[in-house]
């Protein structure tokens, strides 16, 4: 679930029949952007272009290149030097059409960095780890509470892996007390490990073990330092034939939608969007464009896969489902086993070397089909009219 985005500030409204949308996609090491224009009725896609992204700098500063070299390539200007923004107003509309409106998903960040601890491998811990396949991030280390574990050991191990996250699970749901030492042991251990690292380090850490230690825990870390960021959500496994995922797979993509929003130029994109849409990230914006490949199409269930040069992500979605099933996972590993999960269908992206040849009915070459859906917040029929005629390459597989 995409956390709301904070309102920008007055632009021009949704109209009826939309003219010129821009749309812009913002990767960690890509920038996106294109144009569509109404011709004979229907909107097309009058061009696009990836720029290379440099990490380091300033969102919106690469955003002003994209649009400038997609100007100089269309001959149409794009951007307006003075307010340093897209063009959305002109003093000459007719030698200079403005843009009607601006759009944009954006997943600046790599996946989240995340640390497991728990009280066995194939308890809670399990359940932590697939919950974390379902949101953007990945897990870079695990503690398992043994008498050789310590806070000074974690400290260290934590100071080299640098988390963003830190979940601790264990225990059933289970008022006994006698129950109780084994998870309370685990919390206090991460609490001392936490206590030796310099606060520019601290991961958000996310209680997700038998809530009847949720309170003695938050306590354990609260004294640690009150700037410490503790989340505590319901047991990922409440008792031995209980799993829940759900919870800890959207309090994962909310911090990382943080994250994002905390990046330098992030606002500024923002107030460039026009109302009522709103930012919105890159695998937001794919999950919705294969719904509404699914409903198009009148299919009964579709599995896409989205590609980036960081990670990858696949989609299912069933007609009968409000909800769709989501896996992430890094770039160059092999595709995991989806237990149940159809073929994959629709392909958005250039998967990596070496990848295992994909038999899709539907390829989009360009990557670009996450920064077309962003157009259905304001224009759904031109979203539909680009990925059918200019973007979407159906597939000979017979």
């Amino acid at each position: 679930m995409q956390p709301n985005q904070q309102p920008s500030s007055p632009q021009p409204s949704v109209s009826e029949a939309p003219g010129s949308l821009l749309a812009l996609g913002v990767e960690q090491r890509v920038i996106r952007a294109c144009l569509l224009e109404p011709v004979a009725g229907e909107h097309r896609l009058a061009g696009w272009i990836n720029v290379q992204r440099d990490p380091t700098s300033e969102l919106t500063q690469q955003i002003e290149i994209a649009c400038q070299r997609l100007g100089r390539r269309l001959g149409r200007k794009l951007w307006d030097d003075g307010p340093g923004a897209p063009f959305l107003q002109s003093e000459d509309p007719v030698a200079y059409p403005p843009l009607d409106q601006v759009l944009a998903a954006s997943s600046p960040r790599p996946l989240l960095r995340v640390w497991v601890a728990g009280l066995s491998r194939s308890g809670g811990m399990a359940v932590a780890e697939a919950a974390v396949t379902a949101a953007p991030a990945r897990v870079v280390g695990e503690t398992v509470l043994t008498a050789t574990v310590n806070g000074k050991r974690l400290a260290d191990q934590l100071s080299g892996a640098r988390p963003d996250v830190l979940i601790i699970t264990g225990g059933y749901d289970d008022p006994d007390p006698a129950t109780h030492k084994p998870v309370y042991q685990l919390s206090k251990m991460v609490a001392g490990a936490l206590e030796r690292l310099p606060p520019s380090q601290y991961p958000l850490v996310i209680y997700a073990g038998d809530r009847w230690l949720a309170a003695p825990t938050a306590d354990l870390l609260a004294a640690v330092d009150e700037i410490l960021p503790v989340e505590v959500i319901g047991n990922v496994r409440p008792t031995s034939e209980t799993v829940v995922q759900t919870p800890l797979a959207m309090a994962l993509t909310r911090h990382h939608w943080k994250l994002c929003q905390r990046m330098p130029g992030f606002t500024r994109l923002g107030r460039w969007i026009t109302r009522p849409a709103r930012i919105v990230s890159m695998e937001t914006a794919f999950t919705q464009s294969v719904r509404a490949w699914l409903a198009v199409e009148q299919l009964a269930e579709l599995h896409g896969v989205y590609f980036t040069s960081g990670w990858r992500l696949h989609v299912w979605a069933q007609e009968d489902a409000e909800q769709v099933r989501m896996r992430y996972a890094p770039a160059h590993t092999p595709p995991q086993v989806l237990d149940g999960w159809p073929p994959a269908e629709l392909i958005s992206g250039s998967p990596p070397a070496h990848f295992p040849e994909l038999s899709p009915r539907w390829r989009d070459h360009s990557g670009m089909m996450p920064v077309i859906a962003t157009v259905g917040q304001a224009a759904p029929n031109a979203m539909m009219q680009v990925l059918r005629q200019d973007l979407l390459e159906a597939v000979d597989v017979r």
